[in-house]
């Protein structure tokens, strides 16, 4: 991947004309899921959310307000899903991908191997040198709130490559024909410093005045527009004819000659990694476990709100006070204060105005269901019941049947995953590594006509998903090995050494655990040429044995070799002489 950046040359004004008229249709498009997303990042995700960058550094900075959250069991749960994607799906402390062809003949191939695994390192070692490990938490956590979720993946001189994740609220996106995203426009706020030392040359006046009085900090908005280009030279390899288009320009100025664009470049591929958690339809945003999760958090609000309402009756009722001790320093409420009243007038003492009697317990009760609705709408329940697996509080059994169920529902979202964040990342890798020289040459028996090669991923969540098609491999099996109770040659059916293979790579076991096709083929024909050879041996043992028993008989006496008919003789007397 390459980007290159240069002043606009061509028709600026018209230029950001069009960025602008569209910008307009996308923010449209948007404002539809606008309230949406502002409930959402209230009750799921405080920080996450921007939405009034506008106004940044004009006395109006977006604030956190927890005013409204008196149980956090959504933020909570949010957090433990997202850590729970992190750890069983891209953990950095376990391979979770690897390159594989889908040509057997290719995949046997012990260079071919050599090359992919080569690779494979490469980008393990770009992934856990950069930024990536610190920003994918991040997009889960959008993901679950929101739906949608987007991070700039952009070549770096000293990381090959980095990801600049973007705030909900400062990016809009449009599709393509086939429903893939290929348009991206974000907005982000610099300072005047900022500015100048990135476009020294096409900074606005206004950004000039004010680094000129001394106002280096103040902030200007800035537009990013990423999409496809629409008339260009194929053949070309200049910036200006790449396939994408990269346009930033300050938001803030008019027209003019320039039309405040700050500089135009051009990008090879769409730059932008924008995963959804489900795409509805023809929807251009993704919907999200959040939005399903979001009704009960408002429940819960009110509910824990009632109940601590509840609680302060109870142990701080309303009271009923003489006229006389208003504003009397005698009075006092708190526990285990003392006030004072006179004997002569009995009743006129200090009590509630009436007793609070509340049952807590429906309340507390309907709380712990809505908090458990919560837990199971954002996928919070899976990722506890994988720890206690790992920790060994399920068995086997238990741990796969519930899996199952659960990916029912999570399974569509972990091949989502895969094929529009992990895919494209690990491609943007490996294309920037080419760019930089970094990759191995090709092996020969392939640098001919080359070759496709994709990821195959092998963390926690693919190899759950792949574990529900073992378990039919694990009953066939099982009931095999029943039946060859009865009638043995039924074994002779299965193929198990393909089924061994097939097990083994569901589960995601590392190839150079298993002995190659090859290397089997040997090891068997020397064993049954041992086998053979004890036979002989045994055969070989067993007639020496008898010629030494022959060696060993006395041919003095009369027997069997020096006289085979003695014996027969010996009976032949018996009877003799009679009729």
């Amino acid at each position: 991947m390459a980007v290159a950046e240069a002043a606009a040359t061509e028709s600026p004004t018209t230029l950001r004309q069009e960025i602008d008229r569209r910008l307009v249709a996308l923010q449209a498009e948007r404002q539809q899921r606008d309230t949406l997303y502002r409930d959402l990042s209230d009750q799921l995700s405080p920080f996450s959310g921007r939405w009034d960058d506008d106004n940044r550094g004009q006395g109006s900075s977006r604030q956190i307000d927890y005013s409204h959250i008196y149980d956090a069991t959504g933020i909570i749960a949010v957090a433990q899903t997202a850590a729970g994607l992190m750890s069983y799906g891209t953990s950095p402390a376990r391979p979770w991908h690897r390159n594989t062809v889908s040509d057997p003949k290719l995949a046997g191939s012990f260079e071919v191997q050599s090359w992919l695994d080569d690779v494979t390192k490469l980008q393990r070692l770009v992934l856990s040198k950069s930024n990536v490990y610190r920003v994918l938490p991040m997009i889960y956590e959008h993901l679950i709130v929101y739906g949608t979720a987007a991070a700039l993946c952009l070549p770096d001189p000293d990381d090959v490559v980095r990801l600049t994740p973007l705030a909900p609220g400062t990016y809009w996106i449009a599709r393509d024909a086939r429903g893939k995203v290929d348009t991206i426009y974000r907005r982000f706020a610099m300072t005047a410093a900022q500015i100048l030392e990135r476009w020294p040359d096409t900074a606005s006046p206004a950004v000039r005045d004010a680094a000129r009085n001394g106002s280096v900090d103040q902030w200007f908005t800035i537009i990013h527009a990423i999409e496809p280009r629409k008339v260009r030279n194929i053949n070309s390899r200049r910036q200006s004819d790449m396939p994408w288009r990269s346009v930033y320009y300050e938001k803030s100025t008019d027209y003019g000659q320039t039309g405040g664009i700050l500089s135009e470049g051009g990008f090879r591929r769409f730059p932008a990694l924008v995963p959804c958690w489900r795409v509805n339809a023809n929807d251009v945003y993704g919907d999200s476990p959040g939005m399903l999760a979001v009704p009960f958090c408002n429940q819960l609000q009110n509910m824990t709100l009632m109940k601590g309402k509840a609680v302060q009756a109870i142990s701080d009722p309303a009271y009923e006070v003489p006229s006389e001790l208003k504003n009397s320093p005698d009075l006092d409420t708190e526990p285990g204060g003392h006030s004072f009243y006179s004997r002569q007038n009995p009743t006129g003492g200090i009590r509630p105005i009436r007793e609070a009697r509340i049952d807590l317990v429906p309340i507390t009760q309907d709380i712990l269901d809505i908090r458990n609705q919560i837990r199971a709408a954002l996928f919070a329940d899976l990722f506890t019941m994988l720890v206690e697996a790992v920790e060994g509080r399920m068995t086997a059994a238990e741990f796969g049947m519930r899996v199952q169920q659960k990916m029912l529902m999570l399974g569509p979202v972990v091949q989502s995953l895969n094929t529009e964040l992990l895919d494209p990342l690990l491609e943007m890798i490996y294309e920037a590594l080419l760019e930089g020289g970094a990759i191995p040459p090709v092996p020969p028996v392939v640098a001919e006509q080359g070759f496709a090669f994709a990821p195959e991923f092998m963390g926690v969540l693919s190899q759950a998903q792949q574990a529900s098609g073992v378990a039919a491999t694990e009953r066939l099996v099982t009931f095999a090995g029943a039946l060859a109770n009865m009638k043995p040659d039924v074994l002779d059916v299965i193929d198990f050494d393909a089924k061994l293979r097939a097990y083994a790579d569901a589960l995601g076991v590392d190839p150079d655990t298993l002995v190659s096709p090859e290397r089997v083929q040997e090891l068997r024909q020397a064993r049954a040429q041992a086998e053979a050879a004890k036979e002989q041996m045994a055969m070989i043992e067993q007639q020496a044995s008898a010629a030494r028993n022959l060696g060993s008989v006395d041919m003095s006496r009369p027997n069997l070799i020096n006289n085979p008919a003695g014996p027969v003789e010996q009976f032949a007397g018996y009877g003799a002489g009679t009729v």
